[in-house]
């Protein structure tokens, strides 16, 4: 018969690596191993020591994997990994206390394992450590500016230099530029060189539309193309900080219509629907609202997501 050390130490490996899966005979292990940790063995100490294998050990029973499913089981490992600063362990225990999986359901301790994880720059439990605030967000509903060139910092202008909030032209520029869609001033001319940044999502059908509506025009449609990725650049950013403003459970309301740049249409509605779910909502729905204009493919969308 192997030892127990040899088959937990595959059944580790294998979890963690090649996806072989495990040995049915790992619960059977573990026993053995604590077993021989409490007569002074060394290798079986050392090994219920390390917080990667304790985090692994707790996944199993989480996910029944090699062992019977037993959530309760898996917080104790995922403790134990957690309070030696593990942080995948720490997210795990926030979440199993989030969700009273395990354990009683305890915001506060969800908190506090979150900010744990998140300290040590986990970018999920960065992520989930604002939805487990009382004060996070239950709705939002909002319509951004539409992909179709209209500045509104441009149209706004004089409302905006009567009321202080802007003191000369090159402002209005600079703010424009800041804004989703900024197409005015200073913004044309930083929009023609614009460069999606490395940590932007794009859907897969994004580049591929931006290169038909470069090939529409030879004088204009670059400088179109890179004000659409622009426009959905800056979309994504806000989608993605807004997400972590919002409660588990809460909806998200965007009306926007969708635009044609010559004779490509730019599915708005489809885009923003795929930024919000990789940014992390459980489900979108896309319901029509009503034709903007004469053009019977442009219409105005709500879209709809659920955190």
């Amino acid at each position: 018969m192997r030892p127990a050390r040899e088959i937990l130490l595959e059944a580790y490996t294998a979890h963690g690596g090649d996806n072989r899966g495990v040995p049915q005979d790992v619960e059977e292990a573990i026993r053995w191993f604590r077993r021989a940790a409490e007569q002074g063995d060394a290798a079986a100490q050392a090994l219920l020591g390390d917080g990667s294998a304790q985090f692994n050990i707790g996944l199993m029973y989480a996910f029944g994997r090699g062992v019977q499913q037993d959530h309760y089981e898996a917080v104790r490992w995922y403790r134990r990994a957690a309070e030696q600063g593990f942080a995948d362990a720490q997210l795990s225990l926030g979440v199993s206390y989030d969700q009273g999986q395990g354990v009683p359901q305890d915001c506060a301790e969800a908190v506090r394992w979150y900010r744990r994880a998140a300290e040590q720059g986990l970018a999920d439990a960065q992520y989930n450590l604002p939805a487990a605030f009382d004060d996070a967000a239950d709705l939002l509903i909002t319509s951004p500016p539409y992909p179709n060139r209209m500045s509104y910092i441009r149209e706004l202008r004089p409302y905006m230099y009567w009321l202080g909030f802007l003191e000369d032209k090159r402002q209005a520029g600079e703010l424009d530029w800041l804004a989703i869609g900024g197409t005015w001033g200073v913004a044309t001319s930083r929009a023609a060189s614009w460069k999606k940044a490395d940590d932007v999502f794009f859907p897969d059908y994004f580049a591929s539309m931006l290169r038909r509506i470069e090939d529409t025009a030879a004088s204009s449609g670059r400088v179109l193309s890179r004000y659409v990725g622009k426009y959905f650049e800056d979309v994504w950013r806000h989608v993605h900080a807004a997400m972590r403003t919002m409660r588990r459970g809460a909806e998200m309301h965007y009306v926007v219509g969708n635009s044609k740049f010559y004779d490509v249409l730019v599915p708005t509605e489809r885009i923003y629907g795929d930024m919000l779910l990789e940014a992390g909502a459980r489900s979108v729905r896309i319901d029509a609202l009503r034709k903007r204009n004469s053009k019977k493919e442009l219409v105005e969308f709500d879209v709809v997501a659920r955190r």
